[in-house]
């Protein structure tokens, strides 16, 4: 009822303003109305082909604004695969780091390797500005 109404109030209102928000409004209608005809490129054009010329809206502005809109879902889905893929490669990196800390990490040497790895760097950058020194005297 209240869908039929509004959408017959577009059709006879000639001040209407198409939006490129209203096309994707519409273009969610269609695929909640049938999900299939969201796929079936041919059907869906024919499908709004009529409704352009039911609503005197303009129709190659709103295919394009829909192949826009659809090109951008495919575009964000695809960002959503890879940033899945980045934080499952995240969550193994720390799992195998974990392992390898419990492996190597015993009660007695674990306050032991932070140590030596504190005088090994200590003792690398001195060693560093010492042959940076050698060759300039």
């Amino acid at each position: 009822g209240d869908l039929a109404t509004t959408i017959a109030a577009i059709a006879q209102n000639s001040q209407f303003k198409y939006s490129r928000l209203f096309a994707i409004g519409l273009f969610s209608l269609l695929e909640q109305a049938d999900s299939e005809l969201a796929q079936d490129q041919k059907q869906l054009e024919e499908v709004i082909n009529k409704i352009t010329s039911g609503l005197n809206l303009p129709s190659e502005k709103l295919k394009k604004d829909l192949e826009l809109y659809r090109s951008n879902l495919e575009k964000m889905a695809q960002a959503r695969v890879v940033i899945e893929d980045a934080i499952q490669a995240d969550r193994k990196k720390r799992e195998e780091r974990a392992k390898e800390k419990e492996k190597s990490a015993t009660p007695s040497s674990d306050s032991t390797p932070s140590a030596e790895e504190e005088s090994d760097s200590s003792s690398d950058s001195s060693s560093d500005s010492s042959s940076d020194q050698a060759p300039s005297s």
